[in-house]
Parts: structure tokens; sequence; C-alpha cells
């Protein structure tokens, strides 16, 4: 008798069905694993950020858990770049460099965030691996350059410098990097080469002259260094950028980094780009006395006086007892030619902070501007006191002391203000001055050629030459 098929195919039913059941959490698994393997970065302690930085972070970060794209988790790093979270950064820029791996901005942006938090042989890495064709590009030899740079290996950095500037010749930015690495190889004319050409592309940058004025002083021209370090003083590294780099500024929503950036911008000369920054944060937050406080000064930066004072009143209102608030109206009055109100200000200045020297400083100046020299000394000796390394102080005092023809006096804090500022022009031409009144002609002629090696058509430079001349005539 013939076995029933019965069995049988009930046997291949259920195995079919497991084949099905498993086949199917075999899938289930490995979305599983995938979800896990492309999770968003977020910081544990999100609640304690700053509301916008956080709101930031949870939309771009619930759109890489919705759709994990190269470009959503790149998206995300940049937002955690543009706000100093270097960690999450990383993370979201390795996630992004694996999801895209012929796209090289992720990789680059996770070296420089390898960068930031130490991992300087993880970066060299991945920066090694970008400056070869048909990735390479002269940001990321920049890159490489700057991170072999700090491992002290100057032969290689000149190199991938050299290969920057090749690249990108139009960028300041190149040719400072060039210039700087060649100037720790004293080979200091190549290196004035490449930074006079980074002048010429960005007078305002900053470390183009300071990088400059080493270069000069290599080559013993010290006149000419002396004056390019001085534009340069507080210069920062300006990296050079890439096709990302506009798009992770637009990032910095949280208030510390855009408040930062804005002062920057101030302390850099770019005043309507700091307006720009900070009007928008005043709309967000039209109550923050540090926002009126700098946007007032911006303010005054170009010539809107009374929109300034507004503000300043504004803040003030706010808060009475904010010590900036004062200070800056107090700077208001100077600038603006209200003298009574800039002294009652600085006058309250100096009662919420009589330790600060800058208080004393702008009441000594609104009370030269009064002609009260005797009360203007006694403000600025308070200055001197508290800021004695401030060349701006000492030059101040040394200016008062002469108009009080306390000339030796005078003599001692301007040539204190020369020494602590060896680019200010105005204080060697005021120490030629003092000098030529006691009677010390060549001492006046050496700060006079010090004034003309600094600034050689200074107005100061050739009047008063014409008195030494006159003086000497004389004898």
């Amino acid at each position: 008798m013939q076995a029933s098929p019965a069995p049988q195919r009930f046997f291949r039913r259920w195995l079919l069905l497991l084949l099905i059941v498993l086949g199917g959490a075999a899938v289930l698994v490995q979305r599983c694993v995938s979800a896990a393997k492309w999770a968003p970065a977020v910081p544990e302690n999100l609640d304690e950020f700053d509301a916008e930085v956080r709101e930031l972070i949870q939309e771009h970060a619930r759109v890489a858990r919705a759709e994990p794209s190269a470009e959503n988790h790149g998206t995300l790093g940049m937002v955690y770049e543009a706000n100093g979270l270097w960690l999450h950064a990383e993370r979201s820029y390795r996630i992004a460099a694996e999801l895209a791996r012929a796209a090289p901005l992720w990789s680059l942006h996770r070296g420089i965030a390898l960068t930031h938090l130490g991992r300087l042989e993880d970066a060299l890495a991945v920066f090694r691996g970008l400056v070869v064709p048909p990735l390479e590009s002269a940001a990321a030899h920049y890159r490489l350059a700057d991170a072999l740079l700090t491992s002290g290996a100057l032969d290689q950095a000149l190199a991938h410098f050299q290969a920057a500037e090749r690249l990108a010749p139009e960028r300041a930015e190149a040719h400072v990097g060039l210039g700087a690495a060649l100037c720790q190889a004293a080979r200091f004319e190549e290196a004035r080469v490449q930074l006079e050409q980074a002048v010429r592309l960005d007078p305002g940058l900053r470390s183009a002259h300071y990088q400059l004025g080493l270069a000069l002083r290599g080559l013993g021209r010290k006149e000419h260094a002396t004056r390019e370090l001085a534009l340069g003083v507080d210069a920062e590294k300006q990296a050079l950028p890439d096709a990302l780099s506009a798009r992770v500024a637009a990032f910095k929503v949280g208030y510390g980094s855009r408040l930062d950036g804005a002062v920057d911008l101030l302390d850099s000369g770019r005043n309507l780009e700091a307006i720009a920054v900070l009007e928008d944060m005043q709309r967000q937050l039209p109550s923050d006395t540090n926002v009126l406080n700098n946007l007032a000064m911006a303010y005054l930066r170009t010539g809107k006086v009374q929109r300034s004072h507004e503000l300043l009143v504004r803040a003030k209102e706010i808060d009475g007892q904010a010590f900036a608030t004062w200070i800056n109206l107090a700077a208001w009055g100077l600038e603006s030619g209200d003298l009574e109100q800039g002294l009652a200000a600085a006058d309250r200045a100096v009662v919420l902070a009589a330790k600060v020297g800058t208080a004393h400083l702008v009441r000594g100046n609104l009370l030269v501007a009064k002609g009260r020299f005797e009360d203007a000394y006694a403000a600025l000796k308070e200055a001197v006191k508290l800021d004695a390394l401030k060349p701006e102080v000492h030059h101040a005092l040394g200016q008062v002391c002469a108009r009080l023809e306390r000339y030796e006096e005078a003599r001692t804090h301007l040539s204190a203000a020369a020494q602590l500022a060896p680019g200010l022009c105005e204080a060697q031409l005021d120490l030629a001055q003092v000098h030529l009144l006691l009677g010390s002609l060549e001492a006046a002629r050496q700060a006079l050629a010090a004034a003309r090696r600094i600034t050689p058509d200074h107005p100061g430079v050739a009047r008063l030459a014409r008195e030494i001349d006159g003086q000497a005539g004389a004898r």
C-alpha cells in the first residue's frame, strides 16, 4: 500500500512557512542593525543646551533618523561643527562619508573634527586620503599641511602648502599658510613674496600682516617688520575655506557662538557684517544687554550715533547695574561730543568697577576733552596703576603730563607706550616732541626716525622734522 502524500505536503508547507518567517526575521534584524549603524549622534545632555541649538539638533537628527542619507548626516555634522560640538560632528561626518564614499567633503570635515579632538594621527590619515587625484583639493592640501606642521613634519607640510597655493592662487589664506611655513624653515625671502601677495589679495587679513612682519624681521628689515606686526596684533589663523565652509557658518545659531562671531567681526573691522549678525540676534533677543551693547558700538563705528544711543539707553533701562552699558555710554559721549552725558556715565562706571582700568581711562579721556587736565591726570594715574601693561594708558597719561608741562614724567610714560606698542606712530611722535622740549635733540631724532619707519607719510613726521631742524640750526 502506498503512503499518503498528506504528511509530505504538510511538511513542505511547514518548511516554506519557516523559511518565510526566518527570512522576515533576518530582514528585520538587518534593518535593526542598519538603523543602529546609521543612528544619528545626539548628545545625552541635550536638554541643557541653548534652546536654539537644541531645536536645530533635534530637527536635523530627526531627518537623519528618518532618511539616513549622506546629505542628512552631513548636515547634522555641520550643525555640530558650527556650534563647537566636535565629538558629535566627527561621528556624523563619519557616517556621511561611509554613505557617500565618492564625496570627499564629508571626510575632509571629519578630519577637521578629529584635529579639534586632538586625534592628530587619525586626522592625518583622513587628510592623506584626500590629496590624491581625483579627490585632491586646495582645502585638503591645506588641512593636511597644517596638521603636518603641528606634528613637526615641516618639509612635508611645505610640499602640501605649495600644492594648496598652486590650486588656489587667488586665496590669501593659501599664501599665508605657505608663507608661515617658509618662515619656520627660515626661508624668509620666499616667505616675504608669498605674504606680500596675501596682503595684496586681502589687506584686512591680520594674520597676513603678522606673518609678513615675522618674515621681514627675519630679513633684518626691522623698521618695516614693526609696522606689519602692529597691523597683525591679535591675529587668528584663518584656514583656507572649502565648499562647505559657508554652509557650516550658516548653522552658527547658538547664542555664544553667534555673539563671539559678531565680536570677532567687530575686532577685525568688519562692522557691517557684525551689524547684520547682531541685528538678527536682537530681533530674537530684544532684551539681551550683551547684544544691545555690541550692536550699539557697531552702530557708533559706522556713524549711526543716534541709533547707538537709543540701544544703550534701552540696555540701561533693562539692567542699570551693567558695567558694560555705562562704559559704552561713556565712550558714546566721547565719540558724539556729548561730554556731560559721557562723563556722568564714566563716573557711574567707576563706581560699579573701581578696579577696572578701562573705566578710569575713558573717564580720563573725557576729562581731557573738557579741558580738566589735573582731574584727567589723577584718573589716568589710577588707570596706569591698574593696567600698567597697556600702551594706550601710558600714552594718554604721557600726553596729559606734557599738557601740564611735567615733561620728565611725560617722557617716562611715552617711552613706556612706545616700548609696549612699537608700531604706535603717535606715541613715537609725542615722545620726540617731549625730547625736543627737554632739549634732548638726538633722542628726539631717534624717536622721529622710529615714527617715520612706522608711517612715513604721517603729517606729524614732516612737521616735527622741521621743528628739529629749526632747533638744531639755532644752536
